[in-house]
């Protein structure tokens, strides 16, 4: 796969500037798509969906099944499964989602249970701008 370069997502207060790994996606559900940018999350556990972004597909955060609590870099939130969609260069990358209550996510976050299954992730945050490099993973781990 080819190298993606980092997204300037700011600059720190020392003047740093700061970069995410981002990727473009789609989230699907029963024929309804958005496409999204979502970043690549070597912290997050699973694939989580903002809310806001799973209402446009038809997935009220109101109408999902209970789900769980977590933590995430902004805090607690609660979560619920969700039947979708994620797909990543039109690969299916996630069948099936949490969303995060509405609020407490701005983007979609790509998790090792899901994304890192499939693509082996090398960050180079030495590279000016930083970059990460995306393998498909010679063998892919069951679920």
């Amino acid at each position: 796969m080819p190298r993606f370069e980092g997204t300037r997502g700011g600059t720190l207060p020392d003047g740093r500037a700061v970069y995410y790994p981002i990727l473009l996606v789609r989230v699907e559900h029963a024929g309804s798509f958005v496409d999204v940018q979502a970043v690549v999350d070597s912290g997050a556990d699973f694939t989580m969906v903002p809310a806001e972004i799973a209402e446009v597909v038809g997935l009220p955060f109101e109408g999902l099944a209970e789900g769980g609590k977590g933590l995430s870099a902004g805090g607690a939130m609660e979560h619920r499964p969700a039947p979708g969609r994620i797909l990543f260069d039109k690969k299916i990358v996630a069948d099936g989602f949490l969303v995060a209550e509405p609020g407490k996510l701005p983007v979609v976050l790509l998790g090792r249970d899901d994304f890192f299954r499939l693509y082996t992730v090398r960050f180079a945050w030495h590279r000016d701008p930083p970059t990460f490099d995306l393998d498909p993973a010679t063998e892919p781990r069951a679920r």
